[in-house]
């Protein structure tokens, strides 16, 4: 287990992280099925991502001054992955086609 490490003034709330963060992997997922080249996509998903931070009133310096000191607390940086992938996880059930049913 990490040693705890105070985090640094500024630093987002783990709460505010996770919503951010299941934002950019919607983001980043929509920017995925777009038939774009590389530089388009780039420039599509820098568009979202400024979205992003101005819904939720982040700096994007903020943002990733608060995502590094969570990389670096691997304890916390996995917690919050978890509620990531977790909250993630349920949208896409949620959105997913029922199963075909067999009538025979």
């Amino acid at each position: 287990m990490d040693k705890p490490v105070p985090p640094p003034e500024g630093t987002l709330q783990e709460s505010k992280m996770i919503d951010i963060l299941i934002d950019i992997h919607l983001a980043e997922a929509f920017v995925s099925t777009e038939i774009l080249e590389a530089n388009q996509a780039k420039e599509l998903f820098k568009i979202y991502e400024d979205s992003i931070f101005k819904v939720h009133s982040v700096s994007k310096e903020r943002y990733y001054q608060s995502h590094g000191y969570y990389t670096k607390n691997t304890d916390k940086f996995k917690l919050i992955y978890g509620v990531v992938v977790d909250s993630l996880s349920a949208r896409k059930t949620k959105i997913a086609p029922p199963p075909s049913i067999d009538t025979k």
